[in-house]
């Protein structure tokens, strides 16, 4: 049974009678049936499209072209502490769109819908094609530590086969209004080509109108626990949680730190500070250690200095958790300021940050009204069943 599980049959059917979209390709560099791949944003993105299509056929994992010369410049670059990965090349890109065309012979689709640039780039075919990320690939990849030593080499071949991407598609698909308008920017495309469509939450929430004020409730009012989650401490500001939390502590809020995904460094490892580690939400046990952390906890903080969007916001939102986040790139389409949570400036300090917190901890009625419309604004915008319906939408509107 499909993740989602969203739409009744009898619903699924008479959404789709009259569309001229039946069938879509869908097309993922990696294994899209991985909940582990990309957060497991591939599979729940292609059951939120099989719940408003018809059908919606796999094409991937591709394979990486591995030319010799661009395996000798991969060698050379590790030499000098830098990476030229194979599978953003221009002869990878062509690769993977040959791959893709043998597969669209044997399904004939009526549109590929495509995570990421290559495999379109340079796909020959009839049909629309749609392109779906999160952030131009030349705009995020100076600014994420994994991705910040590609060689200069490999960016010049990236930003060539996404420009050619770009033109090629039907539609594109940026998850937030800053994304969008900076891949209208780049690329010099019409405002109607490009839309801003986020994410949907990857959980499956227990949190219901029904029961969200019980939820509430349990919340302690003894101890303000943060949640921060995460893998890079250093980009999503673990250090500034860190001292709001210390802070809030001196001003006599007992207050205490849960820090999920990252190691936490030796000076940061204080007494209020739990160090919970990695979670796998592809084992039960896993998923059940991070709902009860989502149900308990006051707040999710996470002061990153650069985020194309953030799905934990989404997750903390779907657990009626406020958010506490700087405006920076996407996370002003990932926190709604007023409902969600909170929006600060870039270079907010830790005191503004437990400030913020303050003013929620001692206003009990004004916190538990944010944790309600946040509750809210996931059911309405940020389920992958929303998701779907304004992907459709765009997809017909463009075909």
């Amino acid at each position: 049974m499909p993740i989602l599980g969203i739409l009744s049959k009898t619903r699924r059917e008479s959404l789709s009678l009259a569309r001229e979209i039946r069938r879509v390709a869908y097309v993922t560099v990696l294994d899209s049936s991985d909940v582990s791949h990309w957060s497991g944003i591939l599979l729940y993105l292609h059951d939120a499209l099989a719940s408003v299509f018809p059908e919606v056929v796999r094409i991937g994992p591709l394979k990486s072209y591995r030319e010799p010369i661009g395996i000798a410049k991969r060698l050379a670059s590790w030499t000098r502490k830098q990476d030229h990965p194979l599978w953003l090349t221009k002869a990878s890109a062509k690769g993977m769109a040959r791959q893709v065309e043998a597969r669209l012979e044997e399904i004939k689709p009526d549109a590929v819908f495509c995570v990421w640039h290559p495999p379109v780039s340079f796909l020959r075919t009839q049909v629309p094609v749609f392109m779906f990320q999160d952030c131009p690939f030349e705009i995020i990849q100076p600014l994420y530590d994994g991705m910040s030593h590609f060689t200069p080499a490999i960016m010049e071949e990236v930003k060539l086969v996404e420009r050619v991407a770009a033109k090629r598609c039907t539609g594109i698909i940026e998850t937030s209004d800053w994304a969008a308008a900076e891949a209208r920017r780049l690329w010099r495309l019409p405002d109607e080509k490009v839309a801003s469509i986020p994410f949907g939450a990857n959980v499956v929430s227990s949190v219901t109108t029904e029961n969200v004020d019980e939820v509430i409730r349990s919340r302690s009012s003894e101890q303000c626990s943060l949640l921060w989650l995460g893998k890079d401490w250093e980009r999503k500001g673990g250090d500034i949680a860190v001292r709001t939390a210390g802070l809030l502590n001196q001003r006599g809020i007992k207050t205490k730190l849960f820090v999920v995904g990252a190691d936490v460094p030796s000076n940061s490892r204080d007494s209020f500070v739990e160090a919970v580690g990695f979670v796998d939400k592809g084992a039960e046990s896993g998923r059940k250690q991070l709902e009860d952390l989502l149900k308990s906890c006051h707040a999710l903080i996470l002061p990153t200095k650069a985020e194309a969007f953030g799905i934990v916001f989404l997750e903390a939102a779907a657990y009626a958790m406020p958010s506490l986040a700087p405006n920076v790139m996407g996370v002003g389409s990932a926190v709604l300021d007023g409902k969600t949570g909170a929006l600060l400036p870039a270079n907010a300090t830790a005191d503004a940050y437990a400030d913020q917190i303050e003013s929620w901890w001692k206003d009990r009625p004004m916190y538990e009204s944010l944790c309600r419309s946040s509750l809210e604004a996931y059911r309405e915008t940020f389920t992958w069943e929303q998701v779907a319906r304004r992907i459709r939408d765009f997809m017909l509107s463009r075909s």
